[in-house]
């Protein structure tokens, strides 16, 4: 990303005298042949400076607006994980869930008053059990965040379902070895 920056740099450094030259006012090609006229006025040093200046500003105001969105976007990068670890912690630390395959997915998005999106996925055994996962998620993000949205991803699965399915996958592994 370094190199981004840098070469961005070194190209408005090298374009910059260019552009602010083709900015000053040249006499028409009737001037050779009808000699000066009052409103035609030669470019001046100080108007080519002036221009450049100019392109080097917005350049690099350019640059820091590029900046501040990424850091922003890393920021808000970084709440999601931190809300995704949080819940995951609290959904460990209840017994019931130490097994199941239910899992949060957070989407912190980049406009500041919108509320983050939790979505919990995986499976369980009953509905009792999906309930109180989105319970315990909604709490442990509660402490962080006061607008959230918590979306039910989570499939419940019998038992049953759920043992033949194991039974199947260890005898494939059986088969495989």
């Amino acid at each position: 990303m370094k190199w981004a920056w840098t070469q961005v740099l070194i190209l408005t450094a090298g374009l910059a005298p260019r552009i602010a030259r083709a900015q000053g006012v040249k006499p028409p090609v009737t001037y050779l042949m009808t000699g000066p006229s009052a409103d035609v006025t030669p470019v001046s040093g100080q108007h080519e400076f002036l221009a450049l200046i100019a392109v080097i500003a917005v350049t690099v105001l350019a640059l820091l607006v590029i900046a501040k969105t990424m850091d922003y976007r890393r920021k808000r990068h970084e709440d999601a994980i931190q809300l995704e670890v949080r819940i995951s912690d609290a959904l460990l630390e209840e017994p019931a869930f130490i097994r199941s395959s239910v899992a949060p997915s957070v989407h912190v998005p980049f406009w500041r008053g919108s509320p983050a999106t939790i979505e919990l996925h995986g499976q369980v055994t009953s509905r009792q059990f999906a309930e109180s996962a989105l319970r315990i998620a909604s709490k442990a993000v509660s402490r962080i965040r006061n607008d959230f949205l918590v979306e039910n991803r989570i499939a419940v699965v019998p038992a049953s379902a759920t043992r033949a399915a194991d039974i199947a996958a260890r005898a494939r592994v059986e088969a495989a070895v």
